[in-house]
């Protein structure tokens, strides 16, 4: 079975500072990427092999990240998708699960809890075996 420790992550915000805390947060044990919006987000995907999760920002310029998400889940249905919004708003959170996002995270940064649900991820990813794009 692949280790899936050095998959990729896709960090997808329009706030420079929070991708370089995520870049910080993350960066010793993973492979990182960035987007600023959604299509360069969805253009990532298309380039890149190996993205198991995807730290998505609800609020972007152009396509939102719940449009995004539901591009992803059609197109990478093993992605883990993360979604982070600066407020947690239930009806959203209900949204994006029903989508296919995995998880929810209020832009309150805890390096703890980033750290636990990149691994969560990865470890579900690798005992389910799931192919990566």
């Amino acid at each position: 079975m692949e280790n899936f420790e050095h998959k990729k992550i896709l960090i997808v915000d329009d706030d420079i500072s929070m991708r370089e805390i995520m870049g910080v947060i993350l960066e010793k044990e993973y492979q990182l990427l960035f987007a600023e919006d959604g299509e360069t987000a969805l253009e990532i995907l298309k380039k890149e092999k190996e993205v198991g999760l995807i730290f998505l920002d609800i609020i972007l310029p152009g396509i939102n990240g719940m449009e995004v998400l539901e591009k992803v889940k059609k197109s990478y249905p093993d992605i883990w998708v993360i979604m982070m919004s600066i407020v947690k708003d239930a009806e959203v959170v209900v949204e994006a699960m029903r989508i296919g996002a995995k998880d929810y995270i209020v832009k309150k940064i805890d390096y703890d809890i980033i750290l636990k649900m990149v691994k969560k991820a990865f470890s579900e990813i690798g005992r389910k075996g799931l192919s990566l794009n």
